[in-house]
């Protein structure tokens, strides 16, 4: 069994949003166009449709299975070998009108190693847009529905985290992944350093010509990502000092608090997981989730938008000079954390560097935000 899960910051109250999941006659409303046939609701309260998968379409068959107002609604599969067996939804108030959504799904992949490989090159990432395309659609009709929906978005702060190098120390971990993938040719601690917080297409361009590897570029991405999975299973990373604290510190101010990875969302979710920060932010944004990595801005302004924030009333916290740049280019008041092993120099686009996550002070922050009132995303005046 598989399981894959996708969060989201929702400006409405839990009571709220609780019921507009609950309404089940209303699912055609705002599930993505990859759930089609959609059928109304039965008698007996299943819900009927299909998703449409890469190569084929999967049913989709739930009915509510339990209901927990207002933080848990679950469904189980009424068929098994559907599109998923298993969809929960968890909502955690965060104040009384602000909810953190989770949505979290099981299914069983294709039988048989072709349908094992099928499940992990195309239909798994499916599901998991598919999944994170709804969340976004509820968020869109809730904040619609919400009395004043959407309204205090511009005056909302958030904490956007770089994940490696800024919440753990896993730069070593990938460093020892992409030695295996050259072996027998060494691949120093400078030229790995390179590419740190950049997407992973130059790095293994970077390799194919530097040790003349006869493998497809496509081929080599798989076998790095499945080497990064094992390294990540075996030795699971703890938070960097101070991580934890600066998370709780931040919900418990009223900040959103969201993630900007440039890593591929099965390195995320396999970190956080193992660091134990799963589900500790608002809105969680992957390098699979932008045609552009960084240093664009593309993954910062897309968690800003999850949050439901302005880009000048966010604080980026980064390590490697793309990451600065691509959080500066986003217009957010950028924090370069010196904490791991593996820091980068202080780049001219940060703000602040620290060495360590615990010398933030949320005050001050928010001070500064202030100062720097409606900047825009290239750095004028608003």
């Amino acid at each position: 069994m598989r399981r894959i899960r996708e969060d989201i910051h929702v400006h409405a109250g839990a009571e709220e949003a609780f019921r507009f999941l609950e309404a089940t006659g209303r699912y055609a409303e705002w599930l993505p166009r990859s759930f089609r046939a959609f059928r109304e609701p039965r008698p007996d309260g299943v819900l009927d449709c299909e998703l449409a998968l890469p190569l084929r379409s999967a049913r989709l068959r739930l009915e509510a299975a339990g209901r927990e107002p207002p933080r848990l609604l679950r469904f189980r599969a009424t068929a098994p070998g559907g599109a998923f067996d298993a969809l929960a939804w968890t909502l955690s108030p965060e104040g009384p009108d602000e909810t953190h959504l989770l949505a979290e799904a099981e299914y069983a992949p294709p039988g048989g190693p072709a349908g094992a490989i099928l499940d992990l090159l195309a239909q798994r990432a499916h599901r998991r847009q598919a999944l994170r395309d709804a969340l976004w659609r509820l968020k869109q009709a809730l904040e619609g529905a919400a009395p004043g929906g959407g309204s205090g978005a511009s005056a909302r702060r958030a904490l956007v985290f770089d994940l490696d190098g800024v919440l753990v120390d896993s730069e070593p971990l990938h460093l020892r992944a992409a030695r295996r993938l050259t072996a027998p040719h060494l691949l120093s601690e400078a030229e790995y350093a390179r590419f740190t917080g950049v997407a992973i297409e130059p790095f293994v361009d970077w390799m194919r010509e530097r040790y003349g590897l006869a493998e497809s570029a496509g081929a080599l991405r798989a076998r790095y990502s499945a080497l990064v999975a094992e390294e990540l299973r075996a030795n699971p990373p703890a938070p960097l000092d101070g991580a934890r604290e600066l998370i709780a510190a931040a919900r418990a101010g009223g900040w959103a608090v969201g993630l900007a990875s440039q890593s591929g969302a099965r390195w995320v979710e396999a970190t956080l997981e193992g660091c134990g920060l799963a589900g500790a932010f608002g809105a969680a944004v992957s390098g699979d989730d932008a045609e552009r990595g960084k240093p664009a801005p593309d993954l910062y302004l897309l968690a800003a938008a999850r949050l439901g924030a302005a880009p000048a009333r966010c604080v980026a916290i980064e390590d490697s000079p793309a990451g600065v740049r691509a959080a500066a280019a986003a217009g957010m008041l950028v924090v370069q954390s010196l904490q791991a092993s593996t820091a980068s120099p202080r780049q001219p686009q940060a703000a602040i560097a620290v060495r360590s996550l615990r010398e933030l002070d949320l005050a001050a922050l928010e001070a500064r935000l202030e100062r720097r009132g409606g900047a825009r995303p290239d750095g004028s005046a608003g």
